[in-house]
């Protein structure tokens, strides 16, 4: 009998049987945990703790309070198979002296599980930059044995991290720590990755779990009314005004459809909101209905036509959840929900492009909604009843299995397993929809929601689509070919600008002693082994020619890929904007989507595609862009993740079948690799990438390299062979050697130097920080091979396109 077995005997007055010795233990500290002490809250945490009975958890409910006298920590006992502690502890308010208090919560905690003989093995902090704190001290407390899991709710984190940056290095040890970092709130993640440094394959989503989760949705058919679910003390953030304004406007010609508002608040919100509806003369037909306790939510939520509520900001909330099992369609804003969150599989389905705090737009979503209903409430049901189980699953039980000890000795019970299966496996087809932008329908048909009889063309349609799918796995197994390829950079990339005639060229634009190659040469490619050729081509020339040139130019591709293929060399021809001496570099290219360069980019690439349309087999690629942005994350206009889109949507247009080469952001690469979408894509597509890793190693001493790997001379690879104090010897020799040659650099390039290679930060001390070495290659590729085994992405199809080291 373990030493918390022991304690829970004599508190319950009976020996109970001992657990199963493998099931590990597993703290919790969460601030939204119920416990006797404290009043409601939200079972999210709860339901995630009782649905894994194969580790033993303990919980600590932590609550603050700004009273020291009304402080205190109580040992509940085992509540429902859960350890549980109650714990009020004292901060003051406004996050003032919160990492003082989250280290007394922590030694406070130790305490207690060591006057009962307690040891976690694992650690989940339920909001990382509160619980989290504590959580850091425990684990270093308990050693490098304990793994540190945390989770993610971005309104407090965000207050953290804007008006308290100081607190920045503690959440980077936090996120270097932990071993798996879960977003309930996901549309906080790439705000927290531009403040932090943090591994992708750390990462996942983990929605809030809620109690009307089922293997199948009944048929229903639903009063003609929405429904919004909030606190009404905070209308303001989820978008309540413009809503109600909508919702006026669009009864005004829709009578019948009414809107019940279902929240609690303080009694000066339930005014507040009695007297909008007052004001907005809708007191027949927009009823508030108060707060409702989960069972009585979930058994109303199925009779309404849809859920509105266009959030400013939202997560990945229980009544968002709540209202998928429901059956219902979501009507959410723009940038909000699960479009912000970042779950994969849903973007498609939704048609939201509208801001939420819009009346225009929200009325057309409700105008429109009621027509496309039944449609919507279908493909829910089937998302339920069809969706495959095991890449539903592949996310959160995968995690747990690689993250840490807990799923090494245990595992999920399949209760659990088939819960958050039937949970993705909704969200994987898209079931939270948004009609905007189609036809306004004349009057709305409720009783044609839900009959509980499909027509014979929808049960088809799945069949197709499995057929469909089998069509495209054939394809892709034609088009895994290339192996070991090498860049042919100088034949066509290297292009000569006018210097007379800026954003001109000299013609022709590739010529001189680099470009010439003989046969010999290409058969020595193949003898040495390679399969395959990636063919740089700088799209500068072509975009300033005129007609006659640019047929010219194509002709010279064209043989050259001819060429090629003539030695038993596969060709991988990659559109290859130059960042130099140009006006059509990639920046220029995205800088507008919908602007006159981005259009004449699209418009190059169809006219590619359309010249080696017939080049469907095996031994031809076509890249959309090479290197398209530096940014993981674009924050000043339309990510490359979606303009993307935008290009391989124009070139599967005219050329179906042929093989397409998609990348990421992050000058593409790894972490720009795995931000890709998959499922935005078809099965004739390679995923390509960029290995500079480490980037001061591989670029060091070039002179356009960025600073200060410019600077730099004799950095080692692995670290273990070198020294601060050689590397920096060897690059003072090196700035020595260029302003011998008439080449100086700033004064401070040596100071750049050894900050990066000698001072402790976030991202440097290559020697005593990183320690890069094959362990370094080792752990970023396992990052793409978690990523392709998400998306069932076969290894052939995930290309490393450019990788090299300078010396």
């Amino acid at each position: 009998m373990t030493t918390m077995q022991a304690a829970t005997a004599v508190r319950s007055g009976h020996v109970q049987e001992p657990e199963p010795a493998e099931k590990p233990p597993v703290l919790h500290i969460s601030a939204d945990y119920p416990d006797p002490y404290r009043g409601p809250t939200t079972t999210a945490v709860e339901r995630l703790v009782t649905g894994t009975p194969d580790a033993t958890h303990m919980v600590v409910s932590a609550t603050r309070t700004s009273r020291p006298d009304q402080t205190y920590f109580r040992d509940c006992g085992m509540v429902e198979g859960v350890r549980l502690f109650a714990y009020r502890y004292f901060a003051p308010p406004f996050g003032i002296g919160l990492a003082p208090a989250m280290t007394v919560v922590a030694r406070r905690i130790a305490e207690a599980l060591a006057t009962e003989g307690l040891h976690p093995s694992i650690i989940h902090a339920h909001k990382f930059s509160f619980e989290g704190l504590a959580a850091l001290w425990l684990v270093h407390h308990y050693g490098d044995d304990v793994a540190l899991f945390v989770s993610v709710h971005g309104e407090g984190e965000r207050k953290i991290v804007r008006f308290k940056p100081g607190y920045l290095p503690r959440l980077q040890q936090i996120a270097d720590r932990a071993q798996r970092i879960y977003y309930v709130s996901a549309w906080f993640r790439p705000i927290l990755e531009e403040r932090l440094t943090i591994e992708p394959g750390k990462q996942a989503l983990l929605p809030n779990i809620v109690s009307n989760t089922r293997p199948s949705i009944p048929a229903c058919a639903p009063e003609p009314r929405f429904v919004s679910v909030f606190n009404l003390d905070i209308r303001e953030r989820k978008g309540f005004g413009p809503m109600l304004e909508a919702f006026c406007r669009y009864h005004a010609a829709h009578p019948e459809i009414g809107l019940d508002l279902i929240g609690g608040g303080r009694k000066e919100s339930v005014a507040a909101v009695k007297a909008l509806i007052e004001k907005k003369k809708l007191t027949d037909c927009v009823r508030l209905l108060g707060r409702m306790d989960n069972e009585q939510l979930t058994s109303t939520l199925p009779h309404y036509l849809a859920l509105v509520l266009p959030s400013f900001n939202e997560t990945f909330g229980m009544v968002y959840l709540e209202a998928l099992f429901a059956g219902i369609p979501i009507l959410y804003g723009q940038g909000t929900g699960y479009r912000r969150s970042g779950c994969r599989r849903c973007d498609h389905a939704g048609q939201c492009r509208r801001d939420p705090g819009r009346v225009r737009d929200t009325r057309r979503a409700e105008r429109n909604l009621p027509r496309n209903h039944p449609r919507q409430r279908r493909r829910i049901v089937f998302a339920f009843r069809c969706q495959g189980r095991a890449r539903a699953l592949s996310r959160l039980p995968a995690d747990l299995r690689q993250g840490g000890p807990m799923m090494r000795s245990g595992g999920l019970r399949r209760h659990w397993r088939a819960l958050l299966g039937s949970l993705v496996g909704a969200l994987s087809l898209g079931a939270i929809v948004l009609a905007l932008g189609v036809p306004v329908p004349s009057s709305i048909n409720a009783s044609a929601s839900q009959s509980g009889n499909t027509p014979v063309s929808q049960v088809a349609a799945p069949l197709r689509s499995t057929q469909a799918l089998a069509v495209e796995t054939e394809k892709a197994a034609r088009i895994q070919s290339f192996r070991r390829g090498v860049n042919l950079s100088r034949k066509l990339s290297f292009a000569r600008s006018d210097p007379a005639r800026p954003g001109h060229y000299l013609w022709p634009p590739f010529s001189g002693d680099l470009v010439a190659m003989s046969d010999d040469e290409l058969d020595r490619l193949r003898k040495l082994g390679f399969d395959f050729v990636r063919l740089p081509v700088d799209v500068g020339p072509f975009l300033a020619a005129d007609d006659s040139d640019l047929q010219l130019l194509l002709d010279d591709v064209q043989q050259w890929v001819a060429r090629l293929q003539g030695h038993g060399l596969n060709v991988f021809l990659d559109i290859h904007p130059a960042t130099y001496s140009s006006q059509w570099r990639p920046a220029d290219i995205l800088e507008d989507p919908r602007g006159e360069k981005f259009r004449r980019y699209r418009d190059f690439l169809t006219t590619v595609a359309k010249r080696f349309i017939d080049e469907a087999g095996a031994d031809f690629a076509l890249e959309l862009m090479n290197e398209p942005q530096p940014d993981c994350v674009r924050s000043n206009g339309e990510d490359w993740t979606v303009s993307q889109r935008r290009l391989f949507a124009a070139l599967r247009q005219v050329a179906p079948n042929l093989p397409l080469v998609v990348t990421g952001g992050c000058w593409s690469s790894v972490d720009g690799l795995v931000r890709l979408d998959p499922d935005n894509f078809d099965g004739r597509t390679l995923f390509d990438f960029r290995f500079y890793e480490p980037y001061f190693f591989t670029h060091q001493s070039l002179s356009w390299a960025s600073s200060p790997a410019r600077y730099l001379a004799g950095l080692t690879y692995p670290a273990a062979d070198g020294s601060e104090g050689k590397t920096l010897g060897q690059t003072k020799v090196h700035l020595a050697q260029l302003a011998k040659a008439g080449k100086p650099q700033p004064e401070d390039a040596l100071a750049a130097v050894q900050k990066e290679i000698s001072f402790i930060t976030a991202t440097g001390n290559h020697y005593r920080n990183r320690k890069p070495g094959p362990a370094t290659i080792d752990k970023r590729f396992a990052v793409v091979g978690v990523w392709a085994r998400e998306y069932g992405i076969a290894p052939e199809r995930v290309l490393v396109g450019e990788f090299s080291a300078i010396r």
